[in-house]
C-alpha cells in the first residue's frame, strides 16, 4: 500500500501525518517520529503528499470596544507584560519611543485560531512574545520583562 505523507496547515504551523503500520493508524509525526508510539517512520520515497489547510481557519480579530476598555481598566493602562504605561515615552535603545498599545492573543492564533483571550501589550513586548509558547503568563512576564530591560539599557549602535 503505498501511503501518502500529509502536511496539515495551522495558521502559520506546520505538521506531517503518515499511516503508522505498528498502531495501525495516522499519526502525526513529531521530532522525527511517530507521536503514537514513538516509532521513526520507515524511509521511503515520497509517492505524494497531501497538503491540508484547517477548514476552521479564522481570521485574527482584536477585542471589541468594550473589552478593550475592560481590559485596559484592569491592567491600569499599562502593558501586561512590561508594566509601561500607554502613551508614556520610553527609550528603546536611546531613541525615544511612544508606548502605544496592542491586542495580544493570550495563546498565540497561529497556534489555534483563537480570538478569545486578550492582553493589552506594548509594541515591544507583544513582538518579543511574537509565536512563543510559555508555561503560565507569570514566565512570559519575566521573559519579557528582561528583554524589555535589555532593549532599553542596550546603547544605539
Amino acid at each position: 500500500m503505498m501511503s501518502s505523507r500529509t502536511l496539515h496547515v495551522y495558521g502559520s504551523t506546520l505538521l506531517h501525518s503518515e499511516y503508522c503500520p505498528d498502531c495501525q493508524n495516522d499519526s502525526f509525526i513529531v521530532g522525527g517520529a511517530f507521536v503514537c508510539c514513538g516509532r521513526k517512520p520507515p524511509p521511503k520515497e515520497w509517492s505524494r503528499l497531501k497538503v491540508e489547510v484547517d477548514p476552521s481557519h479564522k481570521r485574527r480579530k482584536q477585542p471589541g470596544q468594550a473589552e478593550k476598555r475592560s481590559i485596559l481598566r484592569e491592567q491600569n493602562n499599562c502593558c501586561y507584560y512590561c508594566g509601561d504605561e500607554f502613551g508614556s515615552w520610553r527609550h528603546i535603545r536611546g531613541v525615544p519611543r511612544r508606548v502605544n498599545v496592542e491586542w495580544d492573543h493570550v495563546l498565540p492564533f497561529s497556534y489555534n485560531g483563537n480570538n478569545a483571550e486578550f492582553v493589552a501589550a506594548c509594541h515591544e513586548c507583544n513582538q518579543s512574545k511574537n509565536t512563543r509558547i510559555f508555561s503560565d503568563m507569570e514566565e512570559a512576564k519575566q521573559y519579557l520583562q528582561l528583554r524589555m530591560h535589555e532593549k532599553k539599557t542596550r546603547q544605539p549602535s
